[in-house]
């Protein structure tokens, strides 16, 4: 497991400094800052891509939330550049994003600690917080109602 958040981590950083050192003397026009927002959004659905191989379970779909949301924020980072906004709002949320990020490559979340692959209880973080049993079985006290 450790292996594909290894993986996920050094893919972001080679993508993080490839980005900054190709795009660094870009000039700032209309078209250039499409391909500044564009390509980041566009690395955003590789990092979507390879998460599907090289993590699992919850990782998994966290980091196919976080990759959406980049992407979503690098698409509104360029309509707030066509709108004359300030780029503070688009610069601090994507470092808020990578922050949470790193977090979460960073921290093992309880529920991937506790699952229990085969179970029914998968679908459900933190089950085991609320003294549910993870083997299941129909009572006879169900069957009169």
């Amino acid at each position: 497991m450790w292996h594909g958040r290894l993986s996920i981590a050094a893919l972001i950083c080679a993508g993080f400094v490839a980005h900054a050192y190709i795009l660094r003397d870009i000039p700032n026009t209309l078209e250039w800052m499409l391909v500044f927002h564009g390509t980041a959004a566009a690395f955003d659905l590789l990092i979507l891509f390879c998460a599907r191989f090289l993590l699992s379970d919850d990782i998994r779909t966290d980091f196919e939330i976080l990759s959406l949301l980049s992407a979503l924020g690098n698409f509104l980072g360029w309509i707030a550049y066509i709108l004359y906004y300030s780029p503070i709002y688009y610069d601090n949320g994507m470092y808020f994003l990578a922050i949470i990020t790193a977090l979460r490559l960073i921290i093992k979340g309880d529920h991937e600690r506790h699952i229990i692959s085969n179970s029914w209880l998968a679908v459900v973080r933190g089950w085991y917080r609320c003294r549910v049993q993870p083997n299941f079985e129909r009572s006879d006290k169900c069957q009169g109602t």
